[in-house]
């Protein structure tokens, strides 16, 4: 876990998040320093979990420790797929296990942040942003279980934001450009 704390308004940027904290659940994915500095640069005090959760216990304890270590989590921001779900493969060669691991267990670690992100939030609300390649919404070769894995992502934060938008959470998805998700998998 990476703790740090973001200057208002440095490198020119806006302070619009001083005074903010945000927990950034990547999976260790590149993508994930590039949200940390971005909130840093706009002010928020951040702390980054680099680790892909396999367990809603996990998630649970590993977003309760990075909200009590900045005093609480007013956004969210979770983008991780399993390293399976990154490689390029043929449809028609893909297998039962690499399906599991790919997107199964990708699905899964999203689910386990929303609910750790529940618990977090639940009382007081604020915000939880799944970020996710826009390819997603058109289809990629090569690419079917993270494109399949991210329309799970997408249909898991609409329900969960119908769900618990009373509370005061706001949930959203967020299409970024692929190379910026994840430069390995977009480079055919």
């Amino acid at each position: 876990m990476v703790s740090a704390a973001g200057a208002p308004g440095a490198g020119g940027a806006s302070a619009q998040l001083a005074g903010r904290r945000a927990v950034v659940a990547t999976g260790g994915m590149p993508i994930g320093s590039q949200l940390v500095q971005g909130l840093m640069r706009h002010g928020a005090q951040v702390v980054e979990i680099a680790t892909v959760f396999t367990s809603k216990a996990q998630a649970d304890a590993a977003l309760a420790k990075a909200a009590r270590d900045i005093g609480d989590a007013d956004l969210i921001v979770h983008a991780a797929a399993t390293p399976a779900a990154l490689v390029v493969r043929d449809l028609e060669a893909l297998t039962p296990a690499e399906w599991q691991a790919s997107v199964h267990q990708s699905v899964l670690a999203t689910l386990f942040c929303l609910q750790a992100a529940h618990g977090v939030q639940r009382e007081r609300g604020g915000a939880v942003v799944v970020v996710g390649p826009s390819t997603a919404l058109v289809g990629a070769a090569g690419l079917l279980p993270l494109m399949t894995l991210t329309e799970a992502q997408r249909t898991l934060v609409k329900s969960a934001a119908r769900q618990w938008g009373a509370l005061g959470m706001r949930l959203n998805w967020v299409g970024i450009a692929p190379r910026s998700y994840d430069p390995v998998s977009y480079t055919h």
